[in-house]
């Protein structure tokens, strides 16, 4: 899927914005629990980039560019 040039400072702005938040830093992928050991539950972690957050970035605009057509229509 390609996002354009908007999109991308948006997704980079939305990120930088995250940054300082507690709890920005990681975000859980996956979690397995293993047979053998029932009480061992090992997660599976992401390091977030601003590409993580370029659909929020294009939702947003979307929405902001519908709510602009609807107020001139």
């Amino acid at each position: 899927m390609h996002y354009s040039n908007e999109e991308i400072e948006r997704a980079k702005t939305l990120f930088a914005r995250e940054t300082g938040k507690a709890g920005h830093g990681r975000m859980a992928v996956a979690a397995m629990a293993g047979m053998s050991k029932p009480g061992k539950i090992s997660h599976i972690t992401h390091r977030r980039t601003w590409r993580d957050y370029l659909p929020k970035a294009r939702r947003a605009l979307q929405k902001e560019r519908s709510d602009r057509d609807f107020r001139l229509g």
